[in-house]
């Protein structure tokens, strides 16, 4: 459904069909656009699906040269972005819906901006939580769809050196934790991982004096062999 310029019509926008980031076709993967009739047809059987290919639907609109070429230079802003956002998710979630209504899905949060590549910018944090907030919104009324808030700890190394903007081996471990969790209050999973609360335990950085509740909990701390609590560290880079 693409015109001749490469572009298709998503809740009033021309937006861009190039599957790459910033719309440059120069950064399209090898990996082919699928569609999402067979999507959904793939996760019939599934139990849960997680959804997280909505966040940089936002990010698209904070450079004029990115606008001109993912939005054919529409005047568009990350909160006008939601538009386009609902309508994507509301697809895909209502595709899968019609191959198997019991199927769970989670819609991950867009998490922090980045301040000095590795650090979450607490700056930003007011406008990454107004976009979450209006996205989550737009689903609540999904049926077996829950939207996974994410938070990282601040003045930690979270994120990656190498391929920057993404979380890196400690973020994942919080994307990861954030969503065993909901699967064992959803009752998908009947056994689930004793945390404590994030805001004592996410940051916590004295790994051989925590609990096993506040080291799961933690970015930078890991059980080992179910007893001992260790560094974890960001990776390799």
């Amino acid at each position: 459904d693409c015109d001749s310029d490469g572009y298709r019509e998503i809740a009033g926008y021309n937006v861009s069909c190039i599957n790459a980031w910033a719309c440059n076709p120069k950064w399209t993967s090898s990996v082919p656009l699928v569609p999402i009739t067979p999507m959904a047809r793939a996760f019939r059987d599934a139990h849960v699906v997680l959804l997280a290919n909505w966040i940089n639907d936002g990010k698209s609109t904070e450079s004029s040269s990115v606008r001109e070429t993912c939005f054919q230079g529409a005047d568009i802003d990350k909160m006008d972005s939601v538009e386009i956002t609902e309508t994507n998710l509301k697809k895909q979630i209502r595709a899968i819906h019609a191959e198997n209504p019991n199927v769970i899905v989670q819609v991950l949060a867009r998490y922090a901006d980045t301040r000095m590549t590795i650090y979450v910018n607490e700056r930003t944090l007011p406008q990454v939580k107004a976009l979450n907030d209006a996205v989550k919104a737009r689903l609540q009324d999904e049926p077996n769809t829950f939207f996974l808030d994410l938070d990282f700890p601040l003045n930690e190394n979270i994120f990656q050196s190498l391929s920057k903007v993404h979380p890196n081996c400690r973020g994942d471990k919080v994307m990861a934790t954030d969503v065993i969790n909901k699967l064992y209050e959803l009752k998908v999973l009947s056994r689930g991982l004793d945390l404590a609360a994030s805001g004592t335990c996410l940051g916590s950085s004295d790994c051989a004096n925590l609990g096993r509740a506040c080291c799961q909990r933690s970015a930078l701390c890991y059980v080992v062999n179910g007893t001992t609590c260790a560094p974890y560290g960001p990776g390799i880079q």
